[in-house]
């Protein structure tokens, strides 16, 4: 894993104009599975939540049934939105162990990039709203869009939802040999865009 082996892979993503100011590749497989995981199983909650009311819906056909039934259903809807949950958070981790190989990370003179094999991410220095180092990694949070305000002020602030919605615009370049490094540079970035 190497700069030279990252700068080849977001190289070609670049736009017109754009510079690359650092670059590199995870150093292990761990933490880069782990942000995945995270980010699997936050994105499974609209799924999980939707086969639990669906299951709950179903069970409404049958209000003249046995109450062992009922009780039955609802261990169903349970287990069945488990498994989504489990389903997103595996897959993803699974994904992520595979192409670790694949992964770069990139930080040009207008957004951070993380390239994921044929998948790449971007947070674009306008809509960075903050940075932080957790241990090797360094976590880039984006901004709600005009879209993403409108619909949370919509409906009432649900702690649960909320978390899954700041995990969604979330940006994590795992298992980095130099975070603090990194940082710096997105922070240098984020105060150019506010200026």
């Amino acid at each position: 894993m190497s700069e030279s082996g990252a700068r080849r892979m977001i190289e070609q993503h670049l736009w017109a104009g754009e510079e690359l100011l650092w670059c590199d590749q995870p150093i292990a497989a761990g933490p880069v599975a782990s942000a995945a995981a995270r980010k699997g199983f936050y994105g499974a909650v609209g799924a999980a939540v939707g086969t639990f009311v669906f299951v709950m819906f179903v069970r409404g056909a049958f209000l003249d049934v046995d109450p062992q039934t009922n009780r039955t259903l609802l261990i169903v809807a349970g287990a069945a939105a488990a498994a989504v949950l489990a389903f997103g958070t595996i897959s993803a981790w699974s994904r992520a162990r595979r192409l670790v190989h694949l992964v770069a990370y990139g930080v040009s003179n207008r957004r951070i990039i993380m390239v994921q094999g044929e998948d790449v991410h971007w947070v674009g220095a306008k809509e960075l709203e903050d940075v932080r180092v957790e241990g090797p990694n360094v976590v880039v949070s984006r901004g709600r869009t005009a879209t993403e305000h409108l619909w949370a002020n919509q409906g009432e602030n649900r702690p649960p939802v909320e978390k899954a919605e700041a995990v969604a615009r979330e940006l994590t370049l795992a298992a980095l040999p130099n975070a603090q490094q990194v940082a710096g540079v997105i922070q240098t970035l984020l105060r150019r865009s506010a200026s």
